[in-house]
């Protein structure tokens, strides 16, 4: 079996110091994550119209206005913690009552170690349950499915392995992704004849796979799973961490195969998921205004978000050999300003900022070994056009 190559996806996107993001947009419906803060009630209801919508997404040192990434290690060059990507989204209404959305976005972040590549997708049905009447709020229920996934992500530094003695050069690990299914109520409501303010509440379940795990220790890379075998002190099963080199013929490979037991080192027994894959759940509440005329369109947004990872967090403070602090909240802003050039057409620019970089963003990036990482904020900017139809 050979060694794990291809892209780094961002197991640590949190890279970054304070970042801004910019986008502008035309489109009538409201996201889903990860850019809820502009949920709505829809405004478009006539069958078969709606928006489609295409931008880029990035960060770099051209639009770093507020010198964000400063703080960050100079050792892959000043191109550490660029972010760059492109979304394309559309959502159209079916009658007055239904609409529906979906994206899709690819994006790459600049570690110390490699571009770290992620895929993105979100489809949503959105239900109007009341129409705004006065201090009535128009009302919507909203159900979506979004996720990310990549081809690998890597952690390209020295990290001690659940907690042992053992010390691996780097960590890969192989297909990490996440699938969440959410539920939101929304109610948006006319303060004037141009504009209108919208709160939403919703809760959110989340799945975190990872395929193989692969340590390299000494100039060997090993497979890494748990195991168990009989616990001869205390009585039933001790769970181990056992390492089986891919390629034995390798000369870096002394030991082709160890085996670990968690009670020598008094820690608790390693679940199945080994705390890089687990599941959880989410809660998020926020609200947005927006204000428009005949050709410009401005919005602003704010979301938080409140995440449970069961045993995790508990791992993390016993586990974790940087920083034994779980992270489980974001709160995210965005604005946003799009203006019309032509009656169909508009230019967009909007901005996103995050107290936890990417923390609930891309579930699967937060784990035991990464978690450390996501104590900075950050954001991210978005330039592009969207069409009605």
């Amino acid at each position: 079996m050979a060694k794990p190559t291809g892209k780094i996806a961002p197991l640590f996107l949190p890279l970054l110091g304070i970042t801004l993001t910019a986008q502008i947009t035309t489109q009538k419906f409201a996201f889903s994550a990860p850019l809820d803060e502009f949920l709505s009630v829809q405004q478009e209801t006539r069958p078969f119209h709606g928006e489609v919508e295409t931008g880029w997404d990035g960060m770099n040192k051209t639009v770093d206005m507020f010198d964000v990434r400063k703080n960050l290690s100079t050792s892959g060059g000043s191109s550490v913690g660029d972010y760059s990507g492109y979304h394309l989204r559309g959502g159209m209404a079916w009658e007055k009552h239904i609409w529906t959305d979906v994206s899709y976005g690819d994006h790459s972040v600049k570690t110390p170690y490699d571009n770290a590549n992620n895929k993105f997708y979100q489809a949503a049905v959105q239900f109007k349950l009341l129409e705004n009447e006065g201090k009535i709020p128009a009302l919507a229920l909203r159900l979506s499915k979004w996720g990310n996934s990549s081809g690998q992500a890597a952690k390209g530094s020295a990290t001690p392995v659940f907690g042992t003695d053992i010390s691996a050069d780097s960590i890969v690990m192989k297909d990490p992704k996440d699938r969440q299914f959410q539920g939101d109520i929304i109610g948006s409501w006319a303060v004037s004849k141009t504009t209108t303010l919208s709160l939403f509440t919703g809760i959110g379940t989340s799945k975190v796979t990872v395929g193989d795990f692969f340590a390299t220790l000494g100039g060997c890379t090993y497979k890494v799973t748990r195991g168990l075998q009989p616990d001869e002190v205390n009585g039933g099963m001790d769970s181990t961490i056992r390492g089986d080199a891919v390629n034995a013929g390798d000369p870096n490979c002394g030991v082709t195969t160890f085996s670990v037991p968690l009670s020598s080192y008094s820690l608790p027994e390693l679940p199945e998921g080994m705390y890089v894959s687990y599941d959880a759940k989410y809660y998020q509440v926020g609200g947005m205004i927006q204000w428009q005329n005949d050709e410009w369109r401005l919005r602003l947004g704010y979301r938080l978000q409140k995440w449970d990872r069961g045993d995790l967090d508990g791992a993390i403070a016993t586990l974790q050999q940087v920083d034994k602090t779980s992270y489980d909240t974001n709160q995210n802003i965005s604005a946003e300003a799009s203006y019309k050039l032509h009656p169909n057409i508009a230019a967009y620019a909007r901005s996103q900022y995050m107290t936890n970089q990417f923390l609930g963003e891309v579930p699967y990036s937060y784990n035991l070994f990464s978690s450390h990482k996501f104590a900075k904020p950050y954001g991210y900017v978005s330039l592009g056009v969207a069409a009605g139809f």
